[in-house]
């Protein structure tokens, strides 16, 4: 009977504790708002020098002790984002229970805070910090109101003087990818912020003017419709939105800094498989992995080098990334050939370590989808001299342990 009430007790203390506490769930609270368009807040916690934003727990959940305070708060690069309940750009929240918060001595629910007006696309800072051989460091992120800072997500290489990135830097999360808000919400542009006016992205990415630049190039109309009319150059993404957990971090990816042009048939077969299988691995460690993402060497077709426009916009010829288990000197890189033409496989520019390594896949030696070769981090440091220091590991990173 002792035992009985003891269990009791504890089954009431625990349901007490839940009581007391606040979550939001970011799959099912944030995705419904009023005018049905994902424009969920940031969600900030002041650490006592800094804030850093919020990350939900391995099932979803932004979760608050009672009394617990967070900031949430709707940013933008043009004129002022405010939430849509008190028309201000931030507000402090106080969990009171449940689904009850305390704002300005108000008692409000998620679903009256959970909108700004506008979605949240993302700031941009230049470092003016040399990277690589020809670029600077370019920081995508969230510029707080009040001089409460940056908060960086994205971190590019780039190069202005040929309007082409080098390389991106991002993190995936492990631990709560799984979990991740699914929207249709997106930009409805992506942004030219950093790129040099003497390039227009936005025209060139269209597929009656890359017809035109490859009529350009090549001479004819024939040849460039061999090309464009088999595929055409889409903007692939470095930090892709998939691998984020908030709508806003998501819509956050969408810059031309972000990209680099990549033929669409390969942007969507191996390229997208690696995104995945990536995702993947992270959640099946539960732990954080530093992804490196950018271009290599300037693609040639019939021996003519390739640009969207005459002033930059390279196409490379190889995308490559690499993934990084920080701490445990783990890491993995996969090599892919940009060009769905290719008569036969290229020469490899670093040893095939996929099969060993557990990443191997059945058409990853299909030229059309992307011709792709895994290989030791080390190995194509030594080839590729523009990947950062940071991104080396000396062990290989497997799949399937």
């Amino acid at each position: 009977m002792k035992t009985f009430l003891l269990f009791i007790l504890v089954i009431l203390s625990i349901s007490r504790i839940i009581r007391c506490q606040c979550t939001i769930d970011i799959k099912t609270e944030l995705n419904r708002t009023a005018t049905g368009t994902v424009k969920e807040p940031l969600f900030l916690k002041y650490t006592g020098s800094e804030y850093r934003l919020m990350l939900p727990d391995s099932t979803g959940h932004l979760n608050f002790r009672q009394g617990e305070n967070a900031m949430v708060a709707c940013t933008s690069d043009q004129k002022p984002n405010t939430l849509t309940f008190n028309n201000k750009t931030s507000s402090t929240i106080f969990c009171l229970s449940g689904d009850s918060y305390n704002i300005n001595n108000m008692r409000y629910k998620v679903s009256d805070f959970n909108e700004c007006k506008s979605l949240i696309t993302g700031n941009t800072i230049n470092l003016n910090k040399k990277c690589a051989d020809q670029g600077s460091m370019i920081t995508i992120g969230f510029q707080l109101t009040e001089g409460r800072g940056f908060i960086t997500l994205i971190e590019i290489c780039y190069n202005k003087k040929r309007s082409s990135s080098i390389y991106a830097k991002h993190i995936v999360q492990g631990k709560i990818i799984k979990n991740k808000m699914i929207t249709n919400t997106r930009p409805s542009l992506f942004k030219k912020t950093e790129v040099p006016t003497k390039v227009n992205p936005q025209k060139s990415f269209t597929k009656s003017n890359q017809l035109k630049r490859f009529q350009q190039i090549f001479g004819d109309l024939e040849t460039a419709q061999e090309f464009i009319n088999k595929t055409y150059l889409a903007r692939g993404h470095l930090a892709p939105d998939a691998d984020f957990i908030f709508a806003s971090w998501q819509s956050s990816t969408y810059y031309y800094i972000n990209t680099v042009p990549q033929w669409q048939s390969i942007n969507n077969g191996n390229w997208k498989h690696i995104e995945s299988a990536i995702r993947s691995k992270a959640n099946q460690l539960k732990a954080d992995l530093e992804i490196y993402t950018g271009g290599f060497d300037v693609l040639k077709l019939k021996n003519k080098k390739i640009s969207m426009e005459n002033d930059g916009l390279d196409v490379p010829k190889w995308s490559w990334k690499i993934v990084k288990l920080p701490f445990e000197n783990l890491g993995i890189a996969f090599l892919t050939l940009n060009n769905p033409f290719a008569l036969s496989s290229p020469n490899a520019l670093c040893q095939d370590v996929c099969n060993e390594s557990g990443w191997n896949w059945k058409e990853r030696k299909s030229i059309s989808k992307g011709w792709t070769i895994c290989c030791r981090v080390s190995d194509l440091m030594r080839v590729i001299l523009d990947v950062p220091e940071e991104a080396w590991s000396e062990n290989i990173l497997r799949y399937n342990n």
